[in-house]
């Protein structure tokens, strides 16, 4: 069966056409035994952290129900917190871990706290750091591109659109006044013309 989405996947109904469903069931139940032995989680509140090492005691196969009925109460969190003195006395006296490897541990421990704890501190002071080189990236592009800031742009479009605007302005009284003085030619002339025959008339009548 091949899928190509993790949806189709999810969603699959491979073997569902044969009439058959699948299960999983549990019968036995195999508990391994791990050794202890000194840790390295920078989490250790102090002392030495504990971990599990590779050598194992497998136990016995029980039954499901045998284990169900005859295991403990789950133990709480607060309930699974070693104190430091546990600890140590447990890789000291139990699992036979040095003095020199406990020492060795706590030391590395407190080291990468310290680097934890710097990289926090200088958190603040990276992200300032950031903001000032990116803005400065910024205006070296803008001066190598000759690009001026957009406040600059638009001011230059708005002159330019108010420059326009005079102008039609302008034009329109200009072509206002133009209309004025065509007709007060037109009416000049018309006057001219209506006075003309009175002359004329006088002349011939004086002949």
């Amino acid at each position: 069966m091949k899928v190509r989405t993790l949806d189709e996947s999810v969603h699959s109904t491979y073997g569902s056409e044969r009439g058959t469903k699948g299960s999983i069931k549990f019968s036995h139940v195999g508990i391994r035994e791990y050794a202890r032995t000194v840790g390295d989680n920078p989490s250790c509140s102090s002392g030495p952290p504990v971990s599990i090492s590779w050598d194992y005691n497998a136990l016995e196969e029980i039954s499901l129900e045998e284990y169900e009925s005859t295991r403990p109460p789950r133990r709480s969190h607060f309930e699974m917190v070693l104190p430091r003195k546990i600890r140590q006395n447990m890789l000291r006296f139990e699992w036979e871990v040095t003095q020199s490897q406990i020492a060795e541990s706590v030391r590395r421990n407190v080291k990468i706290k310290n680097q934890r704890k710097a990289t926090v501190n200088n958190l603040g002071k990276a992200t300032r750091a950031e903001e000032i080189l990116e803005s400065a990236a910024r205006k070296l592009r803008r001066l190598l591109t000759l690009k001026p800031p957009v406040s600059k742009q638009v001011k230059k479009l708005e002159e330019k659109a108010n420059e326009a605007q005079r102008r039609r302005s302008q034009l329109a009284l200009e072509k206002i006044m133009a209309s004025e003085y065509n007709s007060d030619s037109v009416d000049d002339g018309t006057q001219r013309a209506e006075s003309a025959p009175d002359v004329l008339d006088t002349s011939t009548s004086s002949n």
